[in-house]
């Protein structure tokens, strides 16, 4: 596959079943699963949150899927711990993860 191919088709003829899958694809930092996305780059979602994440489920004691990775994330950058995705701690991620 090319280095900079931005998306392909992924086809499992015997399950019959075809995903496009985006190469590197991120959502924009302004929504949770961009915010999600980056602080799990960056190694701040625990491996019981990818796999929430992925079946789509959350704890009916947690407000959202990302307030524990974003206070991890603002502990390790010396940000006020609140667990919420000001603009301070936007930028810090936005800086910290490149895109």
């Amino acid at each position: 596959m090319p280095v900079d191919c931005p998306s392909f088709l992924l086809v499992l003829t015997e399950r019959a079943l075809s995903y496009h899958v985006l190469v590197g694809h991120l959502d924009p930092l302004a929504e949770e699963s961009g915010i999600f996305g980056r602080l799990s780059n960056l190694g701040y979602v625990s491996p019981i949150g990818h796999l929430l994440a992925r079946y789509g489920i959350e704890l009916a004691d947690s407000p959202t899927r990302i307030q524990a990775p974003l206070r991890a994330f603002q502990k390790a950058k010396g940000l006020p711990v609140t667990g919420k995705p000001d603009s301070t701690t936007l930028d810090a991620l936005k800086r910290g993860h490149g895109i």
